[in-house]
Parts: structure tokens; C-alpha cells; sequence
């Protein structure tokens, strides 16, 4: 029976060989990717993304995973998800344009140029900068409250950062509300989609949906979501499971 000190020692052990594992699979599905075995990458990205969070760089390689299978829908969510974290990023930009059917509806167009600014950062970034400037605003209230600077330091630092912070707020809130309808549509990823009049499968047909397609969801029912396709008049219910949202749902 082995003695707990030599248990501790094999956990230990065990848990620094952990991240050398997890850096691994990385390489492990990159290696597999340029040697063109995309059906074995493809999990391997996943279970990155599964258990480490997505960002731009992994979402782009499991969008191109699923592009090389032929597989649009998917390809194209991962894009779309991956130019939100990453919005100035022309290789996820290029490879939205590439991969997006001619009949489907494209992405949003291009802000005016008094709303460009609002674009230049990502949602996740402008909340960052958001909570940046409550924090220029807290300090100085926090410091005057607890006397914790002279108060000839008011004028010349503090004042300063308040109305930093105060504009940095003001700008992040802005751009959040114009931006918000961004995290409402879905992605159609299966590859033959069929809108019906009813949440059901004997229903009939309004019309096809093409893999890449965005949609909006307004109801859900058993498994069924009624959806309206920006820039168009269709309107129907599809399963649930044949599209997914941009931003997924916690």
C-alpha cells in the first residue's frame, strides 16, 4: 500500500504535467490540421474551446476545421463569433467573406462613418474600457471621502480623472446600447433548414434556410424557435437545434 507521502508526490507530479498536456493539444490539432487529417483536428479544437474558453485564434481554427469538412454553417458560426472578439482581425474578416453562400443574407453593413468609432472595439473590449472609466470615477470619490490625499491634490489629479472617467463611461455605454442588437441573432448550422408556418414537422414550408444564414429568434416553443431573416420576408419556426446563437447563452 503506498504511503500518502508518495501519494502527494504522484498528484503533484501529475498536476504539473497538466498544463503540458493542455499546451499539447493545441499543437496536437494544429499538426493535424496542416497535415490535412481535419476530421481528427476538429475535436481537438473543441475540447479546447470546451474546456478553456474560446477566443478569436481558436474559433478561427475550428471555423477553418469545419470549412475544410465542408461543413458552411458551422464554419461560418465560428467566424462570426471570432470577428466579435476580434473585430479588426482581416483574416476572420476575409474568411467570413469567403465562406458565406452568395444567397444568404450577409452580416450587418458597414456603420456610418459618425458610428465607426463605436466598431473599433470589440463588446468584450468596450466593457473593459467601460468598467476602466467607473474606476476613474471611484477612485477620486473613494480618496476625497477618506481623506486619503490633501485636498490641493482635488484641482490638479482628481478633477482630472472624474471627468475621464466620466467620458470613458459615457462613450463605452454608448457603443454597448448601439451594439446591442449584435448579440441577439443566430446562425443556421445545419445544411438543409426549412422554415414552417407551425413548430411542427408535418407543417408546412415557408422556405429553405441556407447553412450560414442569420436569423432572428423571437419565441421558442417544445424545441422550436420562430425566427425573422434580416433583410427579408420570411419568417417561420425551425428547430432549435438546426441554428445557434451568435453569442452563446449561459
Amino acid at each position: 500500500m503506498p504511503s500518502r507521502f508518495h501519494l502527494v508526490l504522484a498528484l503533484l507530479f501529475l498536476a504539473m504535467g497538466l498544463p503540458s498536456l493542455r499546451a499539447g493539444t493545441w499543437e496536437d490539432a494544429n499538426t493535424a490540421f496542416a497535415a490535412g487529417e481535419y476530421a481528427k483536428a476538429l475535436p481537438l479544437y473543441q475540447n479546447i474551446i470546451d474546456h478553456e474558453g474560446p477566443n478569436a485564434a481558436r474559433l478561427f481554427n475550428l471555423g477553418n476545421t469545419y470549412a475544410k469538412l465542408n461543413q458552411t454553417g458551422p464554419a461560418l458560426l465560428c467566424f462570426e463569433r471570432a470577428a466579435l472578439l476580434a473585430p479588426r482581425d482581416p483574416d476572420i474578416q476575409a474568411n467570413l467573406n469567403l465562406t458565406r453562400p452568395s444567397s444568404a443574407v450577409p452580416g450587418p453593413d458597414s456603420p456610418p462613418w459618425w458610428k465607426a468609432p463605436l466598431y473599433w472595439l470589440s463588446l468584450h473590449e468596450w466593457s473593459w474600457v467601460t468598467a476602466a472609466g467607473v474606476i476613474l470615477i471611484v477612485l477620486p470619490a473613494l480618496g476625497w471621502g477618506f481623506s486619503c490625499f490633501p485636498r490641493s491634490w482635488w484641482p490638479r489629479t482628481a478633477a482630472p480623472m472624474l471627468s475621464t472617467g466620466l467620458a470613458v463611461v459615457a462613450l463605452g455605454s454608448l457603443a454597448l446600447s448601439q451594439r446591442r442588437s449584435e448579440t441577439l441573432p443566430g446562425i443556421v448550422i445545419a445544411p438543409e433548414a426549412i422554415l414552417r408556418l407551425s413548430p411542427f414537422k408535418e407543417a408546412n414550408a415557408v422556405g429553405p434556410l441556407v447553412p450560414g444564414q442569420r436569423v432572428i429568434p423571437t419565441e421558442t416553443r417544445d424545441g422550436w424557435a420562430y425566427l425573422t431573416v434580416p433583410g427579408s420576408t420570411l419568417r417561420g419556426w425551425l428547430p432549435q437545434s438546426e441554428f445557434a446563437a451568435l453569442v452563446p447563452r449561459s
